[in-house]
């Protein structure tokens, strides 16, 4: 599941220009941010992160 998530921000990151994403309220952009936690921490911490964020 861990590797869906990463590749789901990828896709995104991908398919989506930088002018064209939301603008996040944070320091990190959103998505970097659930990346950086899935990464770090796995799949339920990157949920989380994603749902705060969110």
């Amino acid at each position: 599941m861990k590797k869906l998530l990463i590749f789901l921000i990828k896709i995104y990151w991908i398919t989506t220009p930088p002018q064209k994403r939301r603008k996040c309220i944070f320091r990190q952009s959103c998505s970097k941010h659930v990346y950086e936690k899935t990464m770090n921490d796995g799949f339920i911490s990157g949920l989380k992160a994603f749902r705060y964020r969110f």
